[in-house]
């Protein structure tokens, strides 16, 4: 599947969880595509995975919390 039209669909299976109230579905659906777009060097990719980032650690996922910056070649490090 090319990446434009992968990408388009994984932004409906964040916006959809995101109305019905599913969390953890939304925030799994943000990670997928955020690794996509990285490794397809998409502007914005790395912004956007450390507003998961932020996201998940406000919302109590700290597991999810933890990816992006493994995604992104960093270093976990826990807000203080």
């Amino acid at each position: 599947m090319p990446f434009v039209a992968l990408a388009k669909s994984l932004a409906r299976t964040v916006i959809e969880p995101k109305k019905l109230g599913f969390i953890a579905c939304e925030f799994d659906a943000r990670l997928a595509l955020g690794e996509i777009e990285v490794q397809s060097k998409v502007p914005g990719a790395t912004t956007r995975l450390n507003q998961l980032q932020r996201d998940a650690n406000a919302k109590g996922f700290v597991l999810v919390a933890r990816k992006p910056p493994s995604i992104l070649g960093h270093k976990f490090t826990q807000d203080k």
